[in-house]
């Protein structure tokens, strides 16, 4: 939990946030909230980023905050943090909904308005908090007993911000997905429009040069510098920066971006001055490099608009022929490549799951699910809401139709009686000897917030029993954003050993719960395996990979190289 004002400011009454920031630009404002963006994504401590917030500031005024800060964690019973990605986030959504535009008074910000400024995003995590209880305690739910009634209100608006986006991921899939239309002859002249649009000719061109552009503004740890891209106005990718850049004035006129941070997600730049360029938010520019490219070439092309109709029809196609056939097919042919299984197998059929692999006794069932969180369902943010789409995605649709677990075990119960034509199993084992573990691979990490898992494997409880295996493992849901970013790790260890270490690690925290009754442990007990981390991690993430394997995935990816 975050401090709020009172906390910090004890006995004085709370400031309205247009008083406090009146005399103060807009732009003056999000350069601040986009410097404490900027360093908690470089993970640059706490510590550091008040220091340097408060460097102006009378040791009076700084020590009695960091004193009351103090108090406040001892009566809380934990640390509580001064910023968080969420809370910036609303802070900035708030400012370009009542921007301020003038000339500033003075060369710099006074040591007053520097205060100022953090005093208004104090005000603004109280206002922030408020109406996140309001929706979080609507239930009355007891957290231990109703946890996900209880937390996942608030957790579902928080936890887009929780995973870092891999841009080198985001770029490979962006680049299969741009290589994967233009084979196609009806959309290969939209996609090359497209392109030249933007002034490339190729999509590696394309995805490459926006990567070369975040490392130069990125590559800054723990350094006092603003996540700035420097663009000269002849720079071939001064036309797609431009487009990412946010008007605050059209941004208050459409009520659509305003749902969530649509609007800031898909333009998460502000003009600084001539050739600089502000960014709000790492993840969000990433997320223009990946799913922004699909938005965007749709909506920029008249063909797709006449063949598909609307972006969900649109996306479907994508899911199966890009996401699936494409990205999650390469991320398992390289996690395997190196024969250490008896069966693999992909796809080809729709009466097959959509990745089978047995190694010795064990057979892992994978489902893939292209799946996006709505913002209108994050921004309603109730439990009958969260429930429902989580359902939908990975259990049963609207039409009835069998999604994620209900698809893994229909293909349970086929091979609880038969075998499908790639893998006699029954030749080596009895089905009495042979254990099954159920994976869920999804796209969107939001889905990782806690206790989806959890959740889906109570809803699913009926449907993974009564068969004749020595054992039906619980599902495991698991992001392909991890996939990739722990490849190595997947690639090294059986997966047998890797889901057990997940689930046991689950089991140690629960007792350590019902021992200590902490909070921290109710909340880390429902955890994904995204959030638990594995002791088989270390050593094991994607920049730890050996060139010849880096290439393998270039290759997989369809990305040209020399």
């Amino acid at each position: 939990m975050p401090f709020s004002y009172s906390q910090l400011f004890p006995g004085k009454e709370t400031p309205a946030i247009d008083e406090l920031l009146q005399h103060i630009p807009s732009r003056i404002v999000l350069v601040v909230l986009s410097y404490i963006n900027h360093h908690l994504y470089l993970r640059t401590s706490e510590d550091k980023i008040f220091d340097f917030l408060a460097r102006n500031w009378s040791d009076k005024v700084k020590n009695g905050i960091l004193a009351a800060a103090t108090v406040a964690a001892r009566k809380a019973g934990h640390q509580p943090t001064f910023f968080s990605p969420w809370l910036v986030m609303e802070f900035i959504k708030q400012e370009l909904l009542n921007w301020r535009e003038f000339e500033y008074q003075h060369p710099d910000t006074t040591p007053d308005d520097e205060l100022k400024i953090f005093i208004a995003y104090l005000v603004s995590v109280d206002r922030t908090i408020f109406e996140n209880q309001d929706k979080l305690t609507g239930s009355k739910a007891n957290p231990i007993t109703h946890f996900f009634e209880f937390t996942w209100p608030s957790l579902v608006q928080q936890y887009e911000f929780t995973t870092e986006l891999n841009p080198i991921f985001q770029a490979l899939k962006t680049n299969a997905f741009l290589e994967e239309m233009l084979k196609l002859p009806e959309f290969s002249t939209s996609v090359r429009e497209y392109l030249a649009d933007y002034g490339f000719d190729t999509p590696w061109t394309f995805v490459s040069g926006y990567i070369d552009i975040i490392k130069a503004a990125i590559h800054k740890e723990n350094r006092v510098e603003l996540p700035l891209l420097n663009i000269p106005i002849d720079h071939p990718y001064r036309q797609i920066i431009e487009r990412r850049v946010i008007d605050p004035e059209e941004y208050a006129a459409n009520k659509r971006d305003q749902i969530r941070y649509a609007g800031i997600r898909k333009q998460p730049l502000f003009h600084f001055e001539d050739n600089a360029f502000l960014v709000s938010n790492w993840n969000f520019l990433y997320s223009q490099l990946g799913i922004g490219v699909t938005f965007d070439l749709f909506y920029r092309s008249k063909t797709l608009r006449k063949a598909y109709g609307d972006i969900p029809t649109f996306r479907s196609f994508i899911g199966k022929h890009v996401s699936e056939e494409i990205i999650f097919q390469s991320l398992l042919k390289f996690a395997y490549s190196k024969n250490k299984y008896d069966v693999l197998h992909l796809g080809e059929k729709d009466e097959y799951p959509d990745g089978y692999l047995r190694q010795g006794n064990s057979i892992f069932i994978f489902e893939y699910k292209d799946v996006l969180f709505a913002d209108a369902i994050t921004e309603a943010a109730t439990f009958a809401d969260i429930t429902a789409t989580v359902r939908e995605k990975f259990l049963k649709n609207a039409e009835g139709k069998p999604k994620g677990v209900q698809q893994i075990a229909n293909h349970i119960e086929y091979l609880s009686k038969a075998e499908f034509g790639f893998d006699h199993f029954t030749q080596k084992h009895r089905r009495q000897s042979v254990d099954i573990y159920p994976v869920i691979v999804y796209s969107h990490d939001q889905f990782s917030m806690p206790g989806v898992n959890h959740w889906l494997n109570e809803q699913a409880a009926s449907l993974l029993q009564g068969f004749p295996f020595r054992s039906v493992k619980p599902v495991t849901l698991i992001s392909e954003s991890y996939l990739f970013n722990f490849l190595k790790m997947f690639r090294e260890h059986r997966l047998k050993d890797i889901l057990n270490d997940y689930y046991k690690t689950l089991q140690s925290i629960n007792r350590k719960f019902e021992r200590t009754g902490k909070f921290t442990y109710l909340v880390n007990r429902y955890g994904s395996i995204e959030d638990i981390r594995s002791s088989f991690e270390k050593g094991n993430s994607f920049k730890d990979l050996k060139r010849s394997e880096t290439m393998e995935i270039l290759d997989a990816f369809k990305v040209p190289y020399l």
